[in-house]
């Protein structure tokens, strides 16, 4: 690595509340060569500042707020990664767990002159972290707790004229809520993970930034004409919906769909009296425009209303089908709340208490206290988002514990299976990726290679990062400009298929629903390898997919798959081709599996739960949302998973990593150091 630090800002910090202590340390502290920054960068400071008996909410657990070299750029920076040990677990808690959100905290982190923050111990009384330039404090947050998000976001706004940028926990965090989130700008958020929670263990309320250096790049001027390239790839903005200018992804043209984007329904559902007006959010310097909604009252008689951002826009437009009277100010209603006491809308409603409107009578008022049948409506929202938020009544503290625990103590197993299944990945994810708490997606729903994705993943299963095998799908083309099953169609996917494999093969497989497909194993390997520096670079993972593969713009409609790699050359000077992806891949890969292999983590936690295979279309689950069956076996699964561990270099036996493949990624130190210190025989 040369001497200058291009696209880094060259000082983390490392900060102890127990002490309250902060330290500043070199960035290249740690191999960036190696290990670039955000997830890469986080992980090693886990396998290197965490023991594997740490819990999620013991003092000595480190959580890591990191920036990438593309962080704060004129391309797709604004992400922060996250990661700590997660209490979002069944059935034990702390596991190894990644998370990230957008906005602006990440480049303000970096304008600050901070590649990252590394917070371990807990303080005595509630405190938040002041960055100022030069100025960093622990400051008492004592009059700051107890605070809504909105309320501690705007006080430390005004405490620096409106220009901090602030991560921040609510209620739901304070109380230690499986449910609970880091917010940052009023809307971008944790959303898996629990770690609201984790920062609630050690009483850290907030971190407030803000800074005025910049990031120094390798080339000025290639980045400039890169900005230009992408933008001729990705023209339009998400949410142009018109035949001339049709978004540039399916998701582009999803998000149009919800009522808050079409008048008539945005008239009739959400907004009767005409109070409100719609805005559009983005993350830092985002060159897609945005794809948030933010919503608030024309008269600003009261301040925000809700933001829809990535998941919470699903159930948005879910609900907006049912055109009852009380979807749409419920749903806001909620989002707010949402945002406002640090709650996961994805893991609390739409994971869990929206399928109970899909199966009336399994929870009663007299197992529960509560009255289901206002169910939907404004004041039952209210009044059970604040009772898990702050643990307040038994049924709240319940589910504040995360569904497999609630539905255990007030449903038991057998009879509810078909609700276990409906609160896609209660029971299906492996206790390492957040089997209490998270999974939105029901395995057996997923294309072939997203499975073994999901559950040998530490990243809770909810995000599409984790299936892995959508990319291509769900991202890219608008069908508005190339229909899907069309010949172009194809055309567009063999060829995409043949440049990234050498064979149409893959992705044929894949949109075919191929269990027993021979490419499987290699698709799930390559999508690993690529999110791998996308994580670490950092990117979005909705604008690499959008930029890398397919194009509505360009005559060929295909956009450029290096795209990131050309990034990464202009800001650090540093080349990253195919196949340093491919051997950073193996590394992180390696790295994370051995972090949850001296957790204890062998094949066994990789299993699905057995209600996965099993048949579920009961008749008062009507939604067929809820019943796709795509023909998912127990051998199926065990096959695919002997192929991914087979390619990953595991052992087949025990999902133990081999001591081989650590020698193959020059990785052999974390292989003595499992075997040494931890008593790990690895197989050769």
């Amino acid at each position: 690595m040369s001497d200058t630090l291009y696209g880094y800002v060259g000082t983390l910090l490392k900060v102890d509340l127990t002490s309250q202590t902060v330290e500043k340390i070199p960035t290249d502290t740690y191999d960036l060569d190696k290990w670039v920054g955000g997830r890469g960068l986080g992980s090693i400071i886990h396998w290197q500042e965490v023991g594997p008996d740490t819990g999620a909410l013991d003092p000595e657990n480190v959580i890591t707020f990191l920036t990438g070299p593309v962080t704060g750029t004129m391309l797709d920076g604004g992400r922060t990664f996250v990661q700590t040990i997660s209490p979002a677990g069944y059935p034990d808690t702390g596991s190894f767990c990644r998370s990230s959100f957008g906005g602006a905290f990440a480049p303000e982190l970096k304008f600050a002159g901070y590649d990252g923050i590394i917070i371990k111990g807990k303080a005595e009384k509630p405190v938040y972290l002041y960055i100022n330039d030069d100025v960093i404090e622990i400051r008492s947050a004592t009059d700051l707790w107890g605070m809504d998000n909105f309320a501690v976001q705007n006080e430390l706004w005004n405490r620096s004229n409106n220009k901090a940028r602030v991560a921040s926990i609510g209620p739901a965090g304070e109380h230690m809520s499986m449910f609970s989130t880091i917010i940052t700008d009023e809307s971008s958020a944790t959303g898996m993970g629990s770690f609201g929670a984790v920062m609630g263990s050690k009483n850290l309320k907030a971190i407030s930034v803000q800074g005025t250096g910049s990031v120094k790049v390798a080339d000025p001027q290639g980045l400039l004409d890169l900005v230009e390239h992408i933008q001729d790839i990705w023209a339009r903005k998400l949410y142009e919906t018109d035949a001339e200018n049709p978004p540039n992804s399916f998701i582009g043209s999803w998000l149009t769909c919800l009522p808050l984007a079409d008048s008539s329904l945005y008239k009739e559902v959400r907004d009767p009296e005409g109070q409100l007006e719609l805005g559009y959010s983005s993350c830092y310097s985002c060159p897609w425009g945005g794809c948030g909604y933010t919503v608030r009252y024309k008269d600003h008689s009261r301040t925000g209303l809700g933001n829809l951002r990535c998941t919470e826009a699903i159930p948005v437009a879910a609900e907006s089908a049912a055109n009852n009277e009380y979807v749409g100010r419920a749903h806001l209603k909620r989002l707010d709340l949402n945002e406002r006491l640090g709650l996961s809308d994805a893991n609390m409603w739409f994971t869990g208490l929206d399928p109970i409107s899909q199966m009336p009578g399994l929870l009663t008022e007299e197992t529960t206290g509560v009255d289901w049948t206002d169910f939907g409506k404004p004041e039952f929202t209210d009044d059970l988002m604040h009772q898990v938020a702050y643990r307040s009544t038994p049924l709240g503290d319940a589910i504040a514990n995360g569904w497999r625990y609630f539905l255990e103590d007030y449903v038991g197993t057998p009879e509810s299976i078909y609700f276990y299944r409906a609160i896609r990945g209660i029971r299906s994810s492996p206790k390492h990726n957040g089997g209490g708490v998270c999974g939105w997606y029901i395995p057996g729903a997923y294309l072939a290679p997203g499975l073994v994705r999901f559950a040998t993943s530490n990243l809770c299963a909810t995000d599409i990062r984790c299936t892995g095998s959508e990319t291509f799908l769900l991202f890219g083309l608008n069908p508005d400009v190339v229909p899907v099953n069309s010949e172009e169609f194809y055309e567009l996917v063999d060829a995409n298929s043949t440049d990234n494999f050498g064979t149409p093969e893959v992705y044929r497989d894949i949109i075919n629903w191929n269990w027993e497909g021979k490419y499987n194993a290699a698709f799930t390997k390559w999508n690993h390898q690529f999110k791998s520096f996308d994580d670490s670079a950092i990117s979005c993972y909705i604008a690499w997919n959008n930029i890398a593969d397919y194009s509505n713009y360009t005559e060929d409609h295909k956009g450029d798959k290096e795209w990131l790699n050309k990034l990464f050359k202009v800001v650090t000077g540093r080349d990253f081709n195919k196949e340093d992806e491919e051997a950073f891949g193996e590394r992180m890969y390696l790295l994370e599996r051995s972090i949850l292999t001296r957790q204890g983590c062998t094949r066994e936690d990789d299993e699905l739960f057995e209600e996965v295979y099993q048949e579920y279309a009961p008749e008062n689950l009507e939604n067929s949302f809820y019943q796709c069956d795509t023909g998912l076996t127990k051998e199926r699964y065990e096959r695919m998973l002997d192929d991914f561990y087979d390619i990953m270099g595991l052992d087949t036996a025990t999902g133990l990593p081999k001591r081989s493949a650590f020698e193959a990624a020059d990785l052999v130190e974390i292989a003595d150091r499992l075997q040494a210190e931890y008593g790990i025989d690895l197989p050769a």
